[in-house]
């Protein structure tokens, strides 16, 4: 029996579907998860949450024209999509500070992916976010600082990303204090 060359083209991906939430608030799906959206013909998808069961559901939609749909962004390669809905996830209390990958299942009736989103990874009521003002009062950006409290100014209370972003506010900002900080 002779050897058969086989074709990468006809590749057959085996694995449990899944997504992604990425940082920016990008839904990622992966390949076996892209395949079953494409055998749909996905174009748009709605996105719906469950708040009593903490689920969210991606849903394939045929309308063309519904502003609530999110339009699949395809990878060049065609082998895995999604989209962004960043300000949806905020709204549910989705935590986005870190990438999380999660199974989900395929809802044949529905044609629809349930994402069930453990509780870990979801914002707690009531959880308070400290929000501050830059220090020039003309400015209106918002920087919320419940994860890097560290990197609070000791002086105005802006908060900073890193070490060296504190360093340069207090050179810049307070130079006749910089002395008094030591910043690691």
């Amino acid at each position: 029996m002779g050897f058969e060359v086989l074709s990468r083209k006809n590749r057959v991906f085996v694995g449990t579907p899944a997504i992604s939430l990425t940082k920016l608030g990008r839904l990622a799906f992966n390949t076996t998860a892209s395949v079953q959206l494409k055998e749909n013909k996905a174009e748009k998808v709605l996105l719906l949450w469950d708040k009593e069961a903490k689920r969210i559901g991606v849903q394939v939609i045929t309308a063309k024209e519904d502003e609530r749909a999110y339009k699949i962004h395809w990878s060049p390669r065609g082998d895995g999509c999604g989209f962004t809905a960043s300000t949806a996830l905020k709204q549910i209390g989705v935590d986005t500070s870190e990438t999380r990958s999660m199974p989900v299942k395929w809802d044949e009736r529905e044609r629809m992916f349930i994402i069930d989103v453990p509780e870990k990874y979801l914002i707690k009521d009531g959880t308070p976010i400290v929000r501050t003002k830059w220090p020039d009062a003309n400015t209106s950006k918002v920087e919320d600082t419940t994860s890097n409290t560290d990197l609070v100014c000791k002086v105005c209370g802006k908060a900073c990303k890193s070490p060296f972003g504190l360093r340069n506010h207090i050179r810049l900002a307070h130079p006749a204090n910089q002395q008094t900080f030591n910043v690691s």
